[in-house]
């Protein structure tokens, strides 16, 4: 059975699972505090569009500009 999970626990999951493969007790507590937390979806997003950046700098590639849907302009 999956816990709840705080807001601050979702995010150090979200950065976590960049690292390391999450467990699937972890997946489904993730799953379940996402699916119900829009503050939570969005920082998940802010964190997505910072990985792709950060990949694309270690990767040598010139990052592009986000885009007005990717920064909520």
């Amino acid at each position: 059975m999956s816990r709840a999970l705080s807001c601050r626990d979702t995010t150090v999951l979200v950065s976590d699972g960049r690292d390391r493969p999450l467990t699937a007790e972890e997946l489904a507590s993730l799953h379940g505090h996402l699916t119900g937390c829009v503050r939570c979806q969005a920082a998940r997003e802010q964190f997505e569009i910072l990985f792709r950046g950060i990949d694309r700098y270690l990767h040598g590639d010139t990052p592009d500009a986000p885009t007005d849907s990717e920064t909520g302009v």
